[in-house]
């Protein structure tokens, strides 16, 4: 039972755990791994990407620099000056520090050129490829330390080697990247967001202001005050209908694809009564030194009783009747809860507030009998449903607390633990039944959809008036 609580904690807080590989190593597969993941291994074909990214070297940028031969050296600072340099001690390191970092991409760019046994090809991507080559060029034969990147460590080299150096500009491969908007003037699509006018007119509105009045308008002014759109009819339209576009179905943005039973039964009594029902959350735990002895809300009971219903054996129960049928029913509910408190499923605290009565008043009820007599009785089975709502498709998932078979169909049954001032009103248990008939509906639909057999029967059976309540 520890092994099911573990993974029942597992699936609760949604640890992912590490899977089994399936695949071996003689596999015909692609595979996508680090250079230090490869080492040891060998492929046919072997593609080494990511060359033109330019080496970290933000360890050079520290006011003080450590080596186990040199020693330490620190900045020079002049305060009065306000400035700071490097020392020659300090650059002496840092050039120690790179020859070190240089050495090791060497080694890392071998084994990942040693991993090929047919082919080799080698991936970079670089802003401006013309730059790289000539400062590859310029570099000084063997001076790994000119180099920001693994593809100027081998430009120098590839002249020397028969290698086939192919070069692909972005617009080649990405039809439209990378190309500017020479057609259209970015500052004309700013005036068409925001209304504002031409700079020349702006210019010319602010000399207007600084002349005396009665001064002649230049003859030109009212050629240069012209809307944008008048300009740029097309481009102002296609802005305007992407600003003012309207997704078809806004409904469904706000609408969940996934919903529970309850929230689907919560939006169905909003539709019938026309107001928006209430939406039960689980309050906020008051801490342990506040609340001295526990209290369980009515939504906790609810779940106590749902999982004490769920562990009972409900053959065991009817044998338990039968052989004593005053004691031995009840003397086997409180072993069970004891078991059941010894196993940490609830707290005894918890388990004193368990409606014995009303669970022994369950099994003694006719529908009880039948579900005790049925051959095949399933307790808290979990489905999920694929729904229409709204014209939309939604998944719905719930747990059905129990169902039985009689026959070749299947009966139905919901427990409710709510509050009834008075059980034998017929309008307050009416209400109770329209309050859960959307809920039944949909389990009886998942039930139907998912063994192809038919609900002939769905009650809720109330512990608070401790009576059966048929619902189909």
């Amino acid at each position: 039972y520890s092994f099911i609580r573990y993974i029942d904690a597992i699936r609760k807080k949604r640890i992912r755990a590490g899977q089994v590989s399936l695949i071996s190593e003689n596999d015909d597969v692609i595979r996508m791994m680090t250079i230090h993941k490869s080492k040891g291994l060998e492929f046919p074909v072997v593609l080494v990407a990511g060359l033109g990214k330019r080496f970290n070297t933000s360890g050079g940028r520290a006011r003080m620099d450590i080596h186990r031969e040199l020693g330490i050296s620190l900045s020079l600072v002049d305060p009065e000056r306000k400035y700071f340099k490097k020392t020659l001690l300090q650059t002496l390191i840092r050039q120690k520090d790179r020859m070190t970092d240089m050495e090791e991409e060497i080694r890392i760019l071998y084994v990942a050129f040693t991993r090929a046994m047919d082919k080799l090809m080698l991936l970079a991507t670089v802003p401006e490829l013309e730059k790289v080559r000539e400062r590859a060029e310029s570099a000084e034969a063997g001076d790994i330390l000119a180099a920001s990147s693994y593809l100027e460590l081998l430009l120098p080299t590839l002249k020397e080697q028969p290698m086939e150096v192919v070069s692909h500009r972005l617009e080649e491969l990405s039809p439209g990247a990378g190309r500017e908007e020479t057609d259209v003037d970015r500052g004309e699509i700013w005036r068409l967001l925001t209304g504002a006018k031409p700079v020349d007119v702006l210019r010319m509105q602010a000399e207007e202001e600084r002349k005396p009045e009665g001064a002649a308008a230049p003859a030109e002014a009212g050629g240069i005050v012209e809307s944008a759109e008048g300009r740029q009819p097309e481009l102002a339209e296609k802005i305007r209908n992407q600003l003012e576009f309207q997704y078809p179905h806004p409904d469904a943005v706000l609408r969940k694809t996934k919903v529970t039973v309850t929230e689907l039964n919560r939006r169905a009594l909003t539709a019938r009564a026309g107001v928006e029902a209430p939406e039960t959350r689980e309050p906020l735990k008051v801490p342990l030194f506040e609340a001295g002895a526990p209290k369980l809300t009515a939504a906790q009971r609810g779940t106590l009783m749902h999982d004490f219903m769920m562990r009972l054996d409900f053959h065991q129960a009817r044998k338990q009747l039968e052989e004593e049928p005053e004691e031995g029913l009840l003397r086997y509910l409180c072993n069970r809860r004891r078991e059941m408190e010894e196993a940490g499923i609830f707290t005894p605290e918890e388990g004193e507030q368990l409606n014995l009565e009303g669970v022994l008043r369950f099994f003694r009820s006719p529908l009880a009998r039948r579900a005790m007599d049925s051959p095949e009785l399933h307790k808290e089975r979990a489905f999920t449903l694929l729904r229409e709502e709204n014209g939309e498709d939604v998944i719905v998932q719930g747990i059905i607390d129990c169902f039985f078979l009689e026959g070749e169909q299947i009966v139905l049954l919901d427990y409710k633990t709510d509050y009834l001032r008075d059980p034998s009103d017929v309008a307050e248990l009416a209400a109770v039944g329209e309050k859960y008939q959307n809920q039944l509906e949909v389990y009886r639909e998942a039930l139907e959809t998912a063994t192809g057999r038919t609900v002939k029967e769905s009650y809720l059976y109330l512990f608070g008036a401790d009576q059966a309540l048929r619902m189909l």
